[in-house]
Order: structure tokens, then sequence, then C-alpha cells
């Protein structure tokens, strides 16, 4: 567009070459399939219907906020210790206040 081509149709520009893989895939072998192909966005289908599309933006996305949710230290426990209570054969969090 920015070259004065506004009469340009999408089939002019396209990438045909992104793979298709279904929703039900192992998310790990839909990277390894769009690694393959060597194309940052893949097609999902879920039966013969297109449902979205897979770019290695959104799995960068989802990686970091995973990450940083695993990562996350639990509000409940913070500043506790983890101990076996002699009473009831439980592990029980104690913050040193009881």
């Amino acid at each position: 567009l920015a070259d004065g081509r506004a009469d340009a149709l999408v089939g002019d520009v396209l990438c045909n070459r992104c793979p298709t893989v279904q929703a039900g895939l192992p998310l790990e072998r839909a990277v390894d399939e769009m690694q393959a192909s060597g194309c940052s966005a893949l097609l999902v289908k879920s039966e013969n219907e297109l449902v979205g599309m897979l770019t290695s933006e959104h799995l960068g996305d989802w990686m970091m906020l995973h990450s940083a949710w695993h990562e996350r230290p639990n509000p409940s426990t913070r500043g506790s210790v983890v101990r076996k209570d002699a009473d009831s054969d439980r592990h029980v969090a104690y913050t040193g206040t009881e």
C-alpha cells in the first residue's frame, strides 16, 4: 500500500506455505510444525472448520504468562514454613506467630 498499490489483492501478498493443524494437537507438536515450515503462523482447524491462527507472537505471550504464573509467590504462605504436625501427621504451614 505504501508503494502506491492500493489496488493490490489479498492473493497477491498472502503466504500460502503455512501449515494447517488441528486444534487438538499438542502445543509442542504445533511448535515443531511451525519451526519445520519456517512459517511464523499456523492455521488452526477443528474438524474441517477454520477456528483460528496460532502465531509465534501468541506462543511468546503464552510462555511469558505461563512462566510468571508458576513463579509467583503464594500469598497465603508468604513467610511461612511447612512442617509435619506431630499430632496429625499432616504437613502444615506455620508463620511463626502461633
